[in-house]
């Protein structure tokens, strides 16, 4: 009886170490959440809007539901290299900068068109966009086709 238990156990750890090798191989780990956009100071933000280029920022948090969005806000950062700057800020950095520019939500986004003024925003978007939406909201806001 022991030695199948024994048996039993050494099957089960074998199994377990076989699925995690697996995952790690595949690329698998704890945060999948990593954006291709840089994530961005206060400072780096301000620069950016003051630069004159149309920038979007995304806003967001830990939550699963800030992750959801990530596929569509990277094609779209990917389609639009060079063209528009994307740039995202993790609220847990300064959350009294989130809770002034509005952003209660996660994920939020802000298109801000050519302004030397950081308080003028041409659009804010709250929740997941999909790619097809970046597209207006780009087209519509910052004249640019993709």
């Amino acid at each position: 009886m022991f030695q199948k238990t024994r048996n039993s156990l050494f099957l089960l750890r074998t199994l377990f170490s076989f699925c995690l090798s697996c995952l790690l191989l595949l690329g698998a780990t704890p945060t999948q959440a990593q954006s291709t956009a840089p994530t961005a100071s206060k400072q780096e933000l301000m620069d950016a809007v003051k630069s004159g280029a149309p920038v979007v920022i995304r806003f967001y948090d830990s939550s699963a539901s800030c992750e959801t969005h990530l596929p569509a806000f990277e094609s779209a950062q990917k389609a639009y290299r060079g063209k528009v700057t994307f740039l995202s800020f993790d609220i847990s950095q300064d959350r009294q900068f989130a809770e002034a520019l509005r952003v209660t939500v996660c994920p939020s986004f802000l298109f801000i068109q050519h302004s030397s003024k950081t308080d003028q925003l041409s659009k804010r978007q709250w929740g997941a966009l999909s790619r097809e939406q970046f597209d207006e909201l780009i087209l519509e806001y910052f004249k640019i086709k993709n």
